[in-house]
């Protein structure tokens, strides 16, 4: 490998670590949002399996 492209794949490879932790921190605020979403539909009377249902 010249200089350039292995400059080139270390580039490539820190924009992938950056995109995959961006990507695993949205899941995890898609989790707490879809758990609070849960949460608040069986708070207001709604059986698990129904608010499993809604929160799909």
């Amino acid at each position: 490998m010249t200089e350039i492209s292995q400059t080139e794949m270390r580039i490539a490879l820190l924009n992938m670590r950056e995109g995959f932790a961006l990507h695993v921190e949205a899941v995890q605020m898609d989790a707490k949002l879809k758990r609070a979403k849960f949460l608040a539909l069986v708070n207001e009377g709604f059986t698990d399996q129904q608010a499993i249902e809604l929160t799909k």
